[in-house]
This record gives structure tokens, C-alpha cells and sequence, in this order.
């Protein structure tokens, strides 16, 4: 892909579908077909060294930077309780702004009459806060008050797609220790464990050798022992799990379970996004919408084929005029495990008569009960590297 395809944000970029540019990845590796979402500040310092070890952690003298705000309308979230204000379990998704990254978070049954707003890649909840990042070096923490604290993590760059973990301790997150100079991309992305009251980190995976590879995604198992992300290795794109303490490499998912080398295509879908099921015991490839085994890596169903009946169905068809990530299509993006992991909802990108948007989507995990749940959602595609990454991210919490 070209520049403008992989990082939107540093070069001025159309809407129209991006041509291939072998000169974008030098070793001709699948990392050309993958483009990384994570962005930087141009503000970021650039005395950081990257480090390969996975050990490695911040400055023991490093030290948050912690500066609270509460907006002047700040107001508490009526659902609720005036004692002890948390958000409440349901689906939380992304309304995208549409004319500059970022959006408002909702919960889809529209509990949540508060409207945070991001501005970073990616958010999770937990019943204390939401947790967002400015695509840079520093961490958000929103409160059901609307207060937002932010927290320094010094030694990241281009740090998104922050994940908790269940105790609310951590939150594990994509960046590198490699400062990034814009327009250049950010480069050796891979994945951290960060305490978010200190903002010391952990390295729980070892950056890739390629420049513009990376590990990605990360999602905390509940039972807070795991953390699973996806990568690319050897040129295929994996799924892996890992263990904490110690830190080692559980399970490693490749083309329909523990075996072969899994690419990409129109036909299989996109292997990018991923969720966890709330019992630990089942791993969603959203854009294939394959489902495995958390504990052996065998590939338990496959309802690719129903989600894109039932879409044509509803009168809805993907959106054809980006290749999504890895070649694989723009619709699944993200999605969630919900209704006691019987129901996965998940979002897309589709056109109708001519119109575009993402639309939020449910489906059971049997391939039956598919329908529309939101939208189309109009979005802005340049925001999401034409829709190789979800703008949308639903998830869903209970607790």
C-alpha cells in the first residue's frame, strides 16, 4: 500500500482506494498488505532508544504525570447511583465524529447520558472509568463524573488500543519505545502491560524485526492471567496468547487452528481485530467470525458465510471500495462476545443505494438471529486507514 494508505494522518491522503507501493515495506513481507493504526504526536520527544528485550520496563525514577480536570458542566451519569457514580454493564460502542478522528462513546441501549469523547485509537470500560489514550505517550481515565484524568507513560510512542485488566490495575496497550518523527510512521510496534497509577510498563512481547510489523490489538482474558494479540510472523498472520507470570507464550492460532500459515483474502476475511469470550474460553476472529478453542487454538465454528447472507438479506452489501486490512474486506471490523457469550455483536462497513456508513450488527454464535442493531453510522473512512481497522469498537461489559 502507499504512505498515504498506511498512515493517513502524516500525508495528505484521498478517499479513493489506495494502489500498492512496493517501496512502502523494503523486505517484502506481508507487512505491506497490513497497515499499522497507530499514530503519534509530532510534539514527541525523540531521545528514546528501542529496546528488543522483553523485560524491559520504565525507568525506575519514572514518574506519572498526573493532571486532573473536571469540566465546568461535568455532570454525573444518571443510571447511576448518587453514592458511588460507575458505569453500568451493556455494549459500549464508538460514535464517530466523522470530520476528525475520534468520536463519543454510547451505550447501545442508551443508558449512558453521559458522552465522553475521544480523541485517540481504541477505549475500554470498566465500572470506574473510560479508558482512552492521545495516540502519543499518554493515557485517559474519564470517571462517570465526567472527570478525566490523564496519566504520562514515559518511554511510549503511538501508544493505542488500551485494553483493562480485570482488576483495573493495568491496561495493556500497543506503542513502541521507538520515538516517532511525523510524517514517518511509527516503527517496532508490539505490546505493553502499563500500571495506570504509576504508568510504569512492562514489555510482553518482543517488537518484530520489521520496521512497519507489528504486534497489535491486545485483549485481557478475565481471568487475568492472559493477554492475547494479534501479529504477523514468518509472513502469516497469528493470533497468540500468553501467559503473565511467567511471561511465555501459551498458545499460537495460524490457518483454522494451531497449524498451516493463515494470509488474508476477500474470501476468509480479515484477521485483525479479536475478542475474548467472558468465560476465558473461547478467541473470536472478528472478520472471519471463526471462534477457537482459548486453550487448544481448534477452530470451534465458522459463520462468515451467514453474516454475509444475512447482510444481503437486510439489503446491505460490504463496502467494495476499500480492500480492508490484509486484502481480507471491510465488513466484520470489531466485535464482542454479549448475552452470556450465546450473541456476538460486531460492526462493519456496507453501502445501500449509493449511501456508506458502518452499521452495528448481532448475530448468535450459531449463525441464526441476525440483525441490524445501529446505524449506518456515517464516517469518515481516511480515519481508519479506509476501513482496514474499526472506527466503532463495540464491547460489551458486565459486571
Amino acid at each position: 500500500r502507499t504512505l498515504c494508505a498506511l498512515f493517513p494522518l502524516f500525508v495528505a491522503c484521498s478517499n479513493s482506494p489506495a494502489a500498492v507501493d512496493a517501496s512502502v515495506v523494503s523486505d517484502g513481507s506481508l507487512a505491506d498488505a497490513y497497515s499499522l493504526d497507530a499514530i503519534s504526536d509530532a510534539g514527541a520527544d525523540t531521545s528514546a532508544d528501542a529496546q528488543a528485550d522483553v523485560d524491559a520496563q520504565a525507568p525506575a525514577d519514572a514518574k506519572a504525570d498526573v493532571d486532573a480536570q473536571a469540566p465546568a458542566d461535568a455532570k454525573a451519569d444518571v443510571i447511576v447511583d448518587a453514592a458511588t457514580p460507575t458505569f453500568l454493564s451493556g455494549t459500549y460502542y464508538l460514535e464517530p465524529f466523522g470530520t476528525q478522528r475520534g468520536g463519543t462513546i454510547r451505550e447501545l441501549s442508551g443508558k449512558l447520558t453521559l458522552a465522553p469523547t475521544i480523541t485517540g485509537i481504541g477505549f475500554d470500560v470498566n465500572p470506574e472509568f473510560i479508558v482512552s489514550t492521545d495516540n502519543a505517550s499518554t493515557l485517559r481515565l474519564t470517571s462517570a463524573l465526567g472527570v478525566t484524568t490523564t496519566l504520562t507513560v514515559k518511554g511510549l510512542y503511538a501508544m493505542v488500543r488500551p485494553a483493562f485488566s480485570p482488576d483495573g490495575k493495568f491496561v495493556a496497550v500497543q506503542a513502541t519505545e521507538t520515538a516517532v518523527n511525523p510524517p514517518n510512521p511509527p516503527e517496532y510496534l508490539t505490546i505493553y502491560k502499563v500500571n495506570t497509577t504509576t504508568g510504569d510498563w512492562t514489555k510482553l512481547a518482543p517488537a518484530t524485526t520489521t520496521k512497519l510489523s507489528g504486534n497489535e490489538l491486545p485483549e485481557w482474558f478475565s481471568d487475568g492471567k492472559r493477554v492475547s494479540f494479534q501479529g504477523i510472523e514468518s509472513d502469516c498472520n497469528i493470533l497468540r496468547v500468553i501467559n503473565l507470570s511467567p511471561l511465555q507464550t501459551l498458545l499460537t492460532i495460524n490457518s483454522g487452528g494451531t497449524t498451516g500459515c493463515f494470509q488474508s483474502s476477500a474470501q476468509t476475511g480479515p484477521r485483525f481485530h479479536m475478542t475474548v469470550s467472558s468465560d476465558s474460553k473461547k478467541l473470536l476472529s472478528v472478520g472471519q467470525m471463526q471462534t477457537f478453542d482459548a486453550d487448544t487454538g481448534a477452530l470451534l465454528s465458522d459463520i462468515r458465510t451467514q453474516v454475509l447472507n444475512e447482510l444481503t438479506a437486510a439489503g446491505y452489501a460490504p463496502d467494495t471500495r476499500f480492500s480492508g486490512q490484509g486484502n481480507g474486506g471491510t465488513f466484520p471490523l470489531d466485535g464482542t462476545f454479549a448475552s452470556g457469550d450465546k450473541e456476538i455483536i460486531f460492526d462493519g462497513a456496507v453501502s445501500k443505494n449509493g449511501t456508506y456508513g458502518v452499521v452495528l450488527c448481532t448475530i448468535k454464535t450459531d449463525g441464526t438471529g441476525f440483525s441490524i442493531l445501529k446505524g449506518p453510522l456515517s464516517v469518515d473512512p481516511s480515519f481508519s486507514n479506509n476501513h482496514n481497522f474499526s472506527q466503532v469498537n463495540p464491547t460489551a461489559k458486565n459486571w
